[in-house]
């Protein structure tokens, strides 16, 4: 009984029987965590932002090699200036 009074402020009534205090509060813990991914998704995680990267790369590539092949006056008439071609290719590609 007295580890049990070590963890607990109890009293005891006229009959010897242990009660907790009134005014006593007990502390309880409560655990919890974040799901974990498993190794593999985080792995395809990567794999698939990786593609997506390379995919986006190369649009913009293209993009600019085929805009960069136009005469200055075939861009003249599409309203662009060399010096836009990366801005107007990366614009073409994130919209």
């Amino acid at each position: 009984m007295r580890n049990l009074e070590a963890y607990m402020t109890l009293r005891r009534d006229n009959r010897n029987n242990f009660y907790p205090n009134r005014g006593a509060t007990m502390a309880y813990l409560n655990q919890t965590s974040a799901p974990h991914s498993s190794f593999m998704t985080r792995v395809s995680s990567v794999l698939s932002t990786m593609v997506a990267r390379y995919r986006q790369n190369r649009m913009y590539r293209e993009t600019y090699n085929g805009l960069n092949a136009l005469t200055d006056r075939e861009l003249a008439d599409l309203g662009l200036h060399r010096s836009q071609l990366a801005n107007t290719a990366w614009d073409a590609v994130n919209r």
